[in-house]
């Protein structure tokens, strides 16, 4: 177990570029930012997924665990999966249930999956096990990379995932930091509840300054609007001007530090970053734990959204087969963003030809971005809200290749849309391609045939 040092650090920050090259750090784990759907891909259909578990309903609560690792394909890695490295075309089968905390009968899973090493560029497409694999992608790599994501997918009736792999080899390591029951929880917690974003380390131009083998105290319970009964947080961390490769490790704040990991970097330039979505339970005192092994480094924390504790109110998660809502290339509901431009999306079924409801409360999607010539940031946010919030959802270099995704919970506010903002730099193009949504929680579930 590494030793957890030092308090916070100061502060220091950029608001730029995005995601590095090789991490050159061995049998180091990573989950975290988010996978282009593959560029040739048009729209698909979706449909409500048969979630698996006592009463088969569209709608679950969500539980946190510490996070755990349930596969590494690394040879001598000594956890599942060692030595079944992915092959072009091949697919990994993962038990996710029985091991860790997760137990038997939970409907869906939230994955960190990383990337380790490829031998080329491809993708990852991460689905239940049995099933028709979508045509979409969870997770884009280049040739040498270690490049994380984080993913939410229904579990197959036994509890298992299939990861898909395009071309080349690739090692594959994936963590757990949550689940879904099958049923929202008779006491009402674990529902989820969207908040238009809130900073809760750094500000606009600065971030928290993380040394080596540090750990920094972030409180989130108040921040927005999250209550003390709060049970777990969606938040985006962002690094940035890394003076060497490392990760950072997110979790609940009172526990051991766990073999897990939320997100990975090489030495990084003035003004790149990268973002990571994580979710990750409320530890003591309200608080979140960052955990950064070497090299200086500057992270920033927004909070996205909450899950209750008991008696609380909000909305329960629908998985759906992914769907592509939203490609400003083909001007598919939506168009290129220029530079310093807010554009507003719909993701309801009516205007995107989907499965959303309007009523939905939050979306759960990838955010892709097609950067132009310049660096810069994204920030997606509720229509209704007047302002920009001071966060960030995805961020990238100068005509980064071939794209850069990150994993959002949209928070529509109950309107069906949302606005995106486009920073400083060039203009965009975007790709949006959900996975589920979050529904306002229902007495009586809807049932849905095997």
């Amino acid at each position: 177990m590494r030793i957890l040092t030092n308090p916070l650090g100061s502060w220091a920050r950029y608001r730029g570029s995005m995601r590095l090259p090789r991490l050159g750090i061995g049998l180091v784990s990573a989950a975290g930012l988010l996978a282009l759907a593959a560029a040739s891909m048009g729209p698909i259909s979706a449909q409500a997924l048969t979630l698996t578990g006592p009463g088969s309903t569209t709608e679950g609560s969500y539980v946190a665990v510490t996070p755990a690792r349930v596969a590494d394909t690394r040879p001598g890695s000594g956890q599942p999966n060692a030595g079944q490295t992915l092959g072009a075309g091949g697919t990994l089968q993962v038990q996710v249930t029985g091991l860790g905390t997760v137990p038997a009968g939970a409907a869906a899973v939230v994955l960190n999956v990383t990337a380790v090493d490829p031998t080329a560029s491809g993708f990852l497409t991460v689905f239940p096990q049995g099933t028709t694999m979508p045509t979409v992608s969870n997770l884009n790599f280049a040739a040498g990379t270690i490049v994380p994501n984080l993913v939410t997918v229904g579990l197959s009736a036994s509890g298992m995932v299939s990861i898909y792999n395009l071309t080349g080899n690739t090692d594959v390591v994936v963590d757990v930091d949550g689940y879904y029951t099958s049923i929202p929880a008779s006491n009402s917690s674990g529902l989820f509840n969207s908040l238009s974003p809130t900073r809760v380390a750094g500000t606009l131009q600065i971030g928290q300054l993380m040394g080596p083998n540090s750990v920094a105290a972030v409180p989130v319970t108040g921040a927005d609007g999250v209550p003390t009964t709060a049970t777990a947080v969606v938040v985006n961390v962002t690094a940035a001007w890394a003076t060497m490769p490392s990760f950072l490790t997110v979790y609940p704040a009172g526990v051991a530090q766990p073999l897990a990991s939320n997100l990975n970097f090489g030495a990084q330039a003035p003004n790149q970053a990268i973002a990571n979505r994580v979710t990750v339970g409320v530890g003591t005192g309200g608080n979140i734990d960052v955990y950064n092994l070497q090299g200086n480094v500057n992270v920033d924390v927004d909070v996205d959204g909450y899950y209750t504790g008991a008696g609380g109110t909000g909305s329960a998660f629908v998985a759906i087969t992914p769907q592509r809502l939203t490609d400003t290339r083909s001007s598919t509901n939506g168009t290129s963003i220029p530079a310093s431009t807010t554009e507003a999306f719909a993701l309801n079924s009516t205007t995107s030809g989907g499965t959303i409801p309007t009523n939905a409360a939050a979306v759960a999607a990838n955010f892709t971005v097609v950067p132009g010539a310049a660096p810069g940031y994204l920030t997606v946010y509720p229509t209704s809200d007047a302002t920009v919030p001071v966060a960030s959802d995805v961020n990238w270099t100068a005509s980064e290749s071939p794209a850069v995704p990150n994993y959002t919970i949209a928070d529509t506010a109950g309107t069906g849309s949302v606005s995106v903002f486009n920073s400083h730099g060039a203009q965009i193009d975007l790709i949006i391609d959900a996975f589920g949504y979050f529904t306002p929680f229902a007495t009586t579930p809807t049932m849905v045939s095997a």
